[in-house]
């Protein structure tokens, strides 16, 4: 009762504050929306629909404040986004399954229609770099708890790292949580390295830097080896993109020594099985749904069966079994997609898989373009390489969980979408400084030849 009466003031407090700016709503959607109080709660929270109330009130505040909305200067990303959102629109009404998929539905159209609104609202770095710290704020609460836990060693396969009053669901759930311990990484090396806040705030380094330990606990404490592997894809993309190569090799050498050394027995025995996907029932599921899905799709390969199609693979995986892979599974219960592209396939067919490619790759496209434009500013070079580490990474770590509507995907769209307005902000202040400079130089040699010139 205490707890959730703390978080309602917090709320209250931030909904005060965001009718007065979108970007400030825009601000406490996003930390909602990965905190999810009503998650924690065990009193009268629980349950609540906190994230529609928080997006009605960021609509509210864009109405109120329609002075402070600036035109994205990339119309194309918010053009596609329309467009896949009238195609799911379109998918859920001929769905399969009716029920699950308005269910699903309603999510997903709130956060796809959040994310055509971000570039509105952001158009500087400050209110860029508070929304990555609403991210890592949201974060901290499950990957603090996560890194103290594996720390003391209280981890286990068996059970959950970070318990919620609603058991093993979104964020806490294992795979889920360690990729999102993952992405968090980069954020907050942009952050320790380039944020506005670090000459402001006392202590502001170090707290990132035992964030980012807790973080890479909370991967380990997980047992996810989608972790594990969107850790090691991490280093790499360091590794290439970093003036200190050194560092990184030692830092990475020094992980993974001492995971060799000090891990449990049942961590190894767990990481081990990513080399025999056959002799491990989880893997296989997931591949044998992967074969059904293309056999689903081919009867109808251009709307897919719409939200939760995977319903319809109940009884049918078996049948994809080798006959010398003694692994059984669950004959009459369906297994999710576990993999975001298959998902997208499954479920909106082969044009809904082209436009949501087309989002991940424009995106990632702009942000290498303005990456290797060496004309920029170094924060917005490093902003730019972060947006496309957490691309990669959530891609990467997609290929193993069925978290294609998830809002992370849809917040790096809108960062993207955003960094270009910030990119067009920045050369207009360059340009009109060129052009200053240039007429108080010209005023200059005017006047020297007016006061010093040869008299007649």
């Amino acid at each position: 009762m205490l707890t959730d009466t703390l978080w309602a003031l917090v709320f209250l407090f931030c909904i005060g504050l965001s009718l007065r700016s979108p970007y400030l709503a825009l601000y406490t959607l996003l930390f909602g929306d990965i905190l999810k109080p009503q998650n924690l709660s065990y009193s009268f929270l629980a349950g609540q629909s906190v994230s529609l109330a928080l997006t009605a009130v960021l609509l509210v505040s864009m109405i109120i404040n329609m002075n402070k909305l600036k035109r994205p200067r990339v119309i194309g990303v918010t053009i596609l986004l329309i467009m896949f959102m009238a195609w799911i629109t379109y998918t859920t009404t001929i769905a399969q399954f009716q029920g699950p998929a308005w269910f699903k539905y309603d999510y997903v159209i709130k956060t796809i229609a959040v994310t055509i609104f971000i570039p509105f609202i952001l158009d500087s770095r400050l209110k860029i770099e508070l929304i990555l710290a609403a991210i890592v704020v949201g974060v901290s609460y499950y990957v603090m708890i996560g890194g103290i836990r594996t720390a003391l060693g209280q981890a286990s396969y068996t059970t959950l790292l970070v318990p919620t009053a609603i058991g093993d669901s979104e964020i806490t759930e294992t795979s889920t949580l360690s990729m999102v311990a993952v992405l968090t990484i980069p954020i907050l090396v942009y952050l320790k390295n380039y944020s506005l806040f670090n000459n402001r705030i006392p202590y502001l380094k170090i707290i990132l830097v035992i964030i980012i330990g807790c973080c890479i606990f909370t991967v380990i404490g997980t047992y996810a080896r989608t972790g594990l592997v969107g850790l090691a894809f991490l280093f790499i993309l360091f590794f290439v993109s970093s003036k200190y190569k050194i560092q990184i090799v030692f830092a990475a050498t020094l992980l993974g020594i001492s995971l060799l050394l000090f891990a449990p027995a049942d961590y190894t025995q767990r990481m081990s099985t990513l080399g025999n996907a056959t002799e491990e029932s989880s893997a296989l599921g997931r591949i044998l749904v992967w074969r059904w899905t293309l056999d689903y799709v081919s009867e109808r390969p251009i709307t897919g069966g719409g939200f939760d199609s995977y319903i319809a693979n109940a009884g049918q995986l078996n049948r994809y079994l080798e006959k010398d892979v003694a692994v059984n599974l669950s004959p009459n219960k369906p297994k999710a997609f576990h993999n975001i592209f298959f998902e997208v396939l499954g479920e909106q067919g082969y044009v809904g898989l082209a436009m949501y490619i087309g989002l991940i790759f424009s995106c990632w496209n702009m942000n290498r373009k303005l990456k290797n434009d060496t004309r920029n500013e170094e924060y917005l070079t490093a902003l730019a390489k972060t947006i496309n580490h957490l691309i990669m990474i959530y891609c990467l770590c997609g290929l193993f969980i069925g978290i294609a509507y998830a809002p992370w995907i849809f917040y790096f769209i809108g960062l993207s979408v955003s960094l270009q307005n910030l990119l067009t902000k920045e050369n207009t202040r360059r340009k009109r400084f060129r052009t200053l400079k240039f007429e108080n130089n010209s005023g200059l040699r005017s006047n020297e030849t007016k006061t010093y010139g040869p008299r007649a």
